[in-house]
C-alpha cells in the first residue's frame, strides 16, 4: 500500500444519452444535467449491471432470458459521481488513481477535465496538486461501449483492449461490460512514488540467494531520497540495504542487491511448501519524512524451461523446471469468474482457488479473451502454489484469426502488456 492512500466511495450513478453529459450544465436551467433516472447509489468497484439490479431498474440478468432485456445498457453513457473531503498538506503531492474503468471514460475533478481513459487494463493516473480542495467533486463519464467482436468475428478488425468474452462467447451470454470496476484512490506522496518493482534471483554456490532489486520511482520534483529495501520472513528481517538516490522529475530507477542465507524455497502445488517473503520498499527524505512505501510478496525459486521429450528440434521449450526439478504441469483454463470484472469478490476468488488446489492442479491459464486479473487472484496463487500462464489481451475469432494491425490497437496492446508485466513480475 501507499503511505497515504484514500479510497473513494459513496458514489452515485446515472444514465445519459450519448454526449448529453459533456454539456454538463443545462442551457435552459443552468443546473447540472439530470440524466435518464434519478441519481442512484453505486458500488465502486462494481458494475453498472449490479448497480441497476440493486436499484430495481433491471431484473436478474442471469435468470431465464433476462439478459436480453439488458442489451440497452451498453448503449447509454454512465456517469459516476462522488463528493469527498481532502486534508491537503503543504509540501506533499496528490494524484488520482482510477485502477480500472470499463471502458472509454472522461474524468473530471471539480469540473476540470483530467484526461481520458481508453484501456480497462491500465490505470488512469493524474496529478491533482493544483485542483484538489477541501471539498471536491469527482465525475467519471463512461461512454457507450465500443463495437467489438464476440466469439464469432474477425480478429483482424479488433480495435480496442476491451475484453471480448462478454460480447458473447460459447460459455456466456452477451452482457457487455460497463462500470468503474477497480478501486479509485487519491494518493499522497512526498518527492517520489514507488511505481513498480522487479526482482531477479540468483542461487549462489553456497546455496544462498542473491536478489537483484530494481525499483521504479516517479519523481514529482528533484530531491535527494533514501530508498530502503527490507526483506522479512515471519516478521523477522532477513536482509536489508539502503540506497541514496538523487531523484529527477519523471521516471527513476534505484537498484540494490540483497543476500538471503538459508533460503526457504517456494514450490508449486504438490511438490513442496510455499514460504513467502515480504519485501518492503520505502523512499524517504533526508529528514526521515516518508515519501512512499510499498510491500511486495516474494517467493524464492529458480525457474527454467526445457523442451518436452520426443519433440522436434525447433519445438518451443514448454516443459518447466522449478528449483532444478522437472514439474509435470497439471493445468486448467480459468475463464473470468463473473461477467463483470468488478463483481468478482475476494471470497469468490479464494473459494475457486482452494478447489483448484484440492484438485491437485498446479497451473492456471488466464485466457486472453478475459482480463488481466485483480491482485487478489495472483496473491492467492502465491500462497497456494499455483503457477500462472498469463495471456495478453488477444483472442481468436470464429471467422478468421489474423492478428489486428490497427496502429491504435497495437499501442493499446503495448500499454496493456507493459502494465501487466510490471505489475505481476514480483509474483512467484
Amino acid at each position: 500500500m501507499n503511505m497515504v492512500m484514500m479510497e473513494l466511495n459513496n458514489f452515485k450513478f446515472n444514465a445519459f444519452y450519448p454526449n448529453a453529459s459533456v454539456l454538463n450544465y443545462s442551457v435552459e436551467t443552468g443546473g447540472r444535467q439530470m440524466g435518464i433516472f434519478n441519481w442512484m447509489e453505486a458500488q465502486v468497484p462494481g458494475s453498472v449491471y449490479s448497480d441497476l439490479l440493486r436499484n430495481g431498474i433491471i431484473k436478474d440478468p442471469f435468470y431465464d432470458m433476462n439478459s436480453m432485456d439488458c442489451e440497452w445498457v451498453p448503449e447509454r453513457w454512465w456517469v459516476y459521481r462522488t463528493d469527498f473531503h481532502a486534508d491537503k498538506k503543504a509540501n506533499r503531492h496528490y494524484r488520482l488513481n482510477c485502477q480500472g474503468i470499463d471502458y472509454t471514460a472522461s474524468i473530471y475533478l471539480n469540473d476540470i477535465k483530467l484526461g481520458k481513459s481508453e484501456n480497462m487494463h491500465v490505470p488512469f493516473k493524474a496529478m491533482i496538486d493544483d485542483i484538489l480542495r477541501e471539498k471536491n467533486l469527482l465525475e467519471i463519464q463512461i461512454e457507450n461501449a465500443p463495437q467489438e467482436h464476440g466469439q464469432i468475428g474477425y480478429t483482424s478488425q479488433t480495435r480496442t483492449q476491451k475484453s471480448r468474452f462478454n460480447y458473447k462467447w460459447d460459455w456466456c451470454v452477451r452482457m457487455i461490460g460497463m462500470g468503474v470496476d477497480r478501486p479509485v484512490y487519491v494518493e499522497e506522496f512526498g518527492a517520489s512514488a514507488i511505481e513498480y518493482l522487479n526482482v531477479r534471483q540468483e542461487q549462489l554456490t553456497d546455496g544462498s540467494y542473491r536478489l537483484y532489486v530494481d525499483a521504479e520511482l516517479f519523481g514529482f520534483e528533484e530531491a535527494e531520497q533514501t530508498v530502503a529495501f527490507t526483506l522479512e520472513r515471519n516478521g523477522e528481517t532477513t536482509a536489508s540495504v539502503q540506497i541514496k538516490a538523487d531523484i529527477v522529475r519523471g521516471k527513476n530507477h534505484v537498484t540494490a542487491a540483497l543476500t538471503v542465507h538459508n533460503p526457504e524455497l517456494w514450490w508449486p502445488n504438490g511438490h513442496g511448501n510455499q514460504p513467502l517473503y515480504r519485501l518492503c520498499v520505502t523512499a524517504s527524505a533526508p529528514d526521515g519524512t516518508v515519501s512512499d512505501t510499498k510491500n511486495y510478496t516474494i517467493g524464492l525459486r529458480q525457474l527454467s524451461y526445457m523442451q518436452a521429450d520426443h519433440t522436434e528440434k525447433d519445438a518451443f521449450p514448454y516443459s518447466v523446471k522449478v528449483n532444478g526439478k522437472r514439474i509435470y504441469l497439471k493445468g486448467v483454463n480459468l475463464t473470468p469468474l463473473e461477467m463483470q470484472r468488478g463483481d468478482v469478490t475476494e471470497e469468490r476468488i479464494n473459494a475457486m482457488m482452494e478447489r483448484i488446489r484440492s484438485a491437485n492442479i498446479n497451473l492456471i491459464r488466464i485466457w486472453g479473451g478475459g482480463y488481466i486479473e485483480s491482485d487478489a487472484l495472483y496473491e492467492v496463487c502465491d500462497r497456494l502454489g499455483i503457477m500462472v500462464w498469463q495471456e495478453f489481451i488477444q483472442s481468436s475469432s470464429g471467422l478468421e484469426n489474423v492478428p489486428s494491425k490497427e496502429e491504435s490497437f497495437l499501442h493499446q496492446l503495448a500499454d496493456t502488456a507493459t502494465e501487466a508485466v510490471k505489475r505481476l513480475q514480483t509474483h512467484p
